[in-house]
């Protein structure tokens, strides 16, 4: 009887599963990932920062913060209001984010009784406008540093892109393209930046272990996140 599977058949089958495998090797555990998250240095209560913009986009820091915080809400976590810690940033000559990296985690601590302190930095933002299609692509960095032990606890950096092509048919394929070439110019370029932004911060958030005023808090340690590689970097910088 011939055997079900041959020699070269197996190598095949073992390349795949070492490719599989390989491919997969920075897909790890909310848990594996941010185990301070699920320690006793927990935050509470965040200060969000104000971001620092390194991009052209002169307002790309004003639509990040302003929505910053609902989304963090919801993901369990009591945040700080942003225009009283900007107006008390502004009256010590405060006024972009880049001036308090150096500042030690723990004075948040004492000034303003936060048990972390979150970091956001725009290195990308970009208004993308294709033939068919009309994209902002926003490149981030996110970094959550306890004010207890100063440890990075959660950290995110990447590009998002928001897709805001319009559509539109007629039955005739150059009236479509011609058509769909003007509206995505005209949504591209009436696009609300706030609600990009909004977008912006649900997916990244999604990375975020839950706090304790959301139902799922602790309860999420195994679900997965992505781009681990990047994480430990951001975690050693």
């Amino acid at each position: 009887m011939r055997p079900l599977v041959n020699k070269k058949g197996i190598f095949s089958l073992l390349l795949i599963i070492l490719f599989v495998f390989s491919g997969c090797a920075s897909l790890v555990s909310k848990g594996t990932a941010f185990p301070g998250m699920y320690s006793d240095i927990k935050p509470l209560t965040l200060l969000v920062v104000p971001a620092i913009n390194k991009t052209t986009s002169a307002d790309a820091s004003d639509y990040l913060n302003v929505t910053v915080t609902q989304p963090l809400a919801n993901a369990g976590y009591y945040v700080l209001p942003m225009p009283i810690v900007s107006e008390i940033f502004k009256n010590e000559g405060i006024v972009d984010g880049e001036q308090v990296t150096d500042v030690k985690p723990q004075l948040f601590k004492e000034t303003f009784g936060a048990d972390a302190v979150l970091f956001l930095t725009i290195s990308q933002w970009d208004k993308i406008y294709l033939v068919l299609a009309g994209n902002v692509e926003v490149g981030l960095d996110y970094k959550m540093l306890s004010t207890k032990t100063g440890d990075v606890l959660w950290s995110y950096s990447g590009t998002v892109i928001v897709n805001t092509s319009g559509n539109s048919s007629s039955g005739n394929p150059l009236a479509d393209l011609i058509a769909n070439t003007i509206i995505t110019a005209m949504s591209t370029a009436a696009t609300r930046y706030v609600d990009v932004a909004s977008m912006v911060h649900a997916q990244v958030l999604l990375t975020l272990p839950k706090g304790d005023y959301n139902p799922k808090s602790g309860a999420d340690s195994s679900e997965r996140v992505v781009d681990l590689d990047k994480i430990l970097s951001n975690v050693a910088d």
